[in-house]
């Protein structure tokens, strides 16, 4: 490139000279070349931000206005980072919203389900209750049913009757009953009726009788009341027993029903033998069914 070289030199102003090599310029025209120059170094820069605050503004780089310009493109930038900013918050927060109302909607289901669950749960664990508790209650009435009938049959093989003399004294010639049925306790009613054979001897009607065994030993002194020692009227003692030894005291026996505690009576005695037991004079019951009862 070819080189120009300018100097000044103190002449006056509407003079110029040109030397061989070199050249020389009035200082007004050198002063307007040296301005064209600056302005050809200055640069306009445009910023198109989309703000509404921020007005599109030419500026130059300046060393006076540098600052000023750094400045002002902090605040625009800033300003526009906020706004973006704000805005990816708000989408955020509509998502975490959204999310939230399927969140609680989700756990209302659920919790909705569970008790659903609870409650069908509640209602099996109550119906199989009631059923074992029917099943429990049949098998006991059944067991009882069976124990009783159990209980009855064996009563009945165990009852034993031992025919005596009745010719002797009363002490020793008497006829033994072992028959738990007779005892105030069973309130069932067999039916079975006391004017049979054991309580006629030979010589009339009465027989000396004992009872024994775990039915009891004496005839009760009050009314056991109907359906009980196992027939409809059950018979007890009027009176008193003896304390004496070989003693005989004379009573009355009373059949009860649902009408009266006596409804029918008759004499009877009793002895006390030696050994501690008493031994019954007893007439055949003059109705039926009706029973002896014991304790």
């Amino acid at each position: 490139m070819n080189s120009i070289i300018t100097e000044w030199k103190k002449q006056s102003s509407d003079e110029l000279n040109f030397l061989p090599d070199r050249q020389y310029f009035q200082q007004d025209s050198i002063e307007k070349i040296n301005n064209q120059i600056s302005k050809s170094n200055k640069k306009k820069v445009r910023f198109n931000c989309q703000t509404p605050n921020i007005t599109e503004q030419p500026f130059e780089y300046t060393k006076n206005n540098h600052s000023e310009i750094i400045r002002s493109e902090k605040l625009t930038f800033n300003d526009h980072d906020s706004r973006l900013s704000t805005n990816i918050l708000t989408a955020k927060l509509s998502s975490i919203c959204n999310n939230s109302k399927c969140s609680v909607r989700t756990r209302v289901i659920i919790f909705i389900i569970i008790i659903l669950i609870l409650i069908i749960t509640a209602i099996v664990i109550t119906f199989s209750i009631i059923k074992s508790t029917q099943n429990t209650t049949a098998t006991s009435i059944e067991n009882t049913n069976q124990s009783s009938f159990s209980t009855i049959f064996t009563t009945m093989m165990v009852s034993s009757v031992s025919i005596g003399n009745q010719s002797g004294a009363p002490c020793s010639s008497y006829t033994t009953i072992n028959d738990p049925t007779r005892n105030i306790a069973q309130i069932l009613s067999s039916g079975s009726c006391d004017n049979g054979p054991l309580f006629n001897s030979s010589s009339g009607e009465g027989a000396w009788i004992r009872f024994v065994g775990n039915g009891g030993t004496i005839i009760p002194f009050s009314s056991p009341g109907r359906n009980h020692c196992g027939a409809y009227s059950s018979g007890w003692f009027n009176g008193t027993l003896p304390i004496t030894f070989d003693t005989i005291v004379n009573g009355f026996i009373c059949l009860s029903s649902d009408i009266g505690e006596c409804i029918v009576t008759y004499n009877s005695s009793v002895i006390y033998c030696i050994g501690s037991f008493y031994v019954y004079f007893l007439l055949p019951v003059p109705i039926c069914n009706a029973r002896y009862c014991r304790t």
